[in-house]
């Protein structure tokens, strides 16, 4: 069935009372906020990129310009794939390109740049004198996990209007996580190409490239989503016990992965570990992804309910609510928006983005009401939709759209 085209009561109606309301004259966002998270991020980024450097440095001393070139290019591409994956996640509530750009950052600088020295710490007041599975067993899986997962309360301190929920925690810890992982991905197979040739670069990118691209960005992800629940229901405390709640799993899997891994190549070979990686993270990996859905799909449900209490009073209509709540919907929007110009494409992308947040502001008011925070937050969402809907209803008047069949397609109105 073919949408009907938005009539003026699509935007304007529901907006008019909006515009009209004292009580949302509030002034215009702070940009205070903005300005310190760019700066933090930045020079995170900086500071980062320096440890990326001296660490790639290190890697040549080792090998050769070939060997760590191809190293390079090679922990490209799971960092690519993970990145893709986080954008498809990411489409729902795109966060900003800074803070996702600087999770990368700090997972490849300042997390591998902690945990090398954490190791170096342990060796000089401790030489020798801790047994051969301390290292992978417990100094790997906490010292990584701890210094990766950082990168989420420095995110949440610097930028906490941006980390709404569980989806948010995985979305930035999948960052740090595949940031951390490239990386290492370097040291490994420059390494293990100079000792072993190409022969033995090959193994060990099928392991860390192929088999498992995916378990650094999962770990910090988990971290991620435990902090974003307590974030969702409450302030810094619940956010800093959701965070330590996350972290005690993800320590857990990382020491199965380098324990187990490690006793059954050692007993049945590169076959075992194939045998083990089956059996044991592919498992681990769907149930991963399973609650990826999960989120997706819990976040799509507040967007329905959340809103609904907006519609009740006029703030949407119920058509906009459906169009909202599905990506087939917000797809169908996007297009009838971009047939009317650039300015009405950015005036929608926004409106879905901000939407969606406002959803997400209110229903941690609804769990928390106390939270002056998110009710200032709420009413600026207001406003700036406001705005938003003021331009496309002057993009709806357009002559050229009215006149190229400007009809959004089924889903976005109906």
């Amino acid at each position: 069935m073919t949408a009907p085209q938005p009539q003026q009561g699509a935007w304007a109606a529901a907006g008019a009372q909006r515009q009209l309301d004292p009580q949302f004259a509030v002034p215009q966002p702070p940009t205070r906020g903005e300005l310190a998270m760019r700066i933090t991020t930045i020079v995170v980024m900086s500071l980062a990129a320096l440890i990326i450097a001296v660490v790639l440095f290190l890697a040549y001393l080792g090998s050769s310009d070939v060997v760590l070139l191809g190293s390079v290019l090679a922990a490209l591409i799971p960092l690519f794939v993970v990145w893709m994956v986080v954008w498809l996640i990411d489409r729902w509530e795109p966060e900003p390109r800074i803070l996702l750009i600087g999770a990368v950052f700090w997972g490849g600088g300042i997390a591998v740049g902690g945990a090398l020295l954490t190791g170096l710490l342990r060796e000089a007041l401790l030489p020798g004198a801790l047994p051969a599975w301390w290292g992978p067993s417990v100094e790997a899986p906490v010292g990584e996990e701890i210094w990766k997962g950082l990168g989420l309360i420095v995110i949440y301190a610097v930028a906490r209007r941006h980390f709404n929920g569980p989806t948010d925690g995985l979305v930035y810890g999948a960052l740090l996580g595949a940031g951390f992982a490239f990386t290492e991905n370097i040291l490994y197979f420059s390494s293990m190409w100079q000792e072993a040739g190409v022969g033995g670069f090959v193994a060990q990118y099928f392991i860390r490239g192929i088999a498992l691209p995916l378990l650094h960005p999962m770990c910090v992800s988990l971290t991620g989503i435990g902090m974003g629940i307590g974030a969702r229901r409450g302030g810094w405390g619940s956010a800093l016990g959701g965070f330590a709640l996350g972290l005690i799993p993800v320590m857990g899997l990382h020491a199965l992965w380098n324990v187990g891994s490690g006793l059954v190549q050692q007993s049945a070979g590169i076959l075992g570990l194939i045998l083990f990686f089956a059996v044991v993270m592919v498992p681990i990996f769907i149930a991963w992804i399973v609650t990826i859905f999960l989120l997706r799909r819990r976040d799509a449900r507040i967007i329905v309910d959340r809103l609904s209490e907006y519609a009740a009073v006029g703030w949407y209509s119920p058509a906009e609510i459906r169009m909202l709540s599905t990506m087939r919907g917000r797809s169908s929007a996007r297009a009838w928006a971009r047939r009317s110009g650039k300015r009405a494409d950015k005036a929608m992308r926004d409106f879905i983005t901000e939407s969606t947040r406002l959803a997400s502001v209110r229903h941690q008011v609804v769990l928390d009401p106390n939270r002056t925070s998110k009710l200032l937050d709420e009413r600026l969402l207001l406003r700036r939709l406001g705005e938003l809907r003021g331009e496309l209803i002057m993009a709806q008047a357009q002559p050229h759209g009215a006149s190229s069949g400007t009809r959004p397609g089924s889903g976005a109105w109906m």
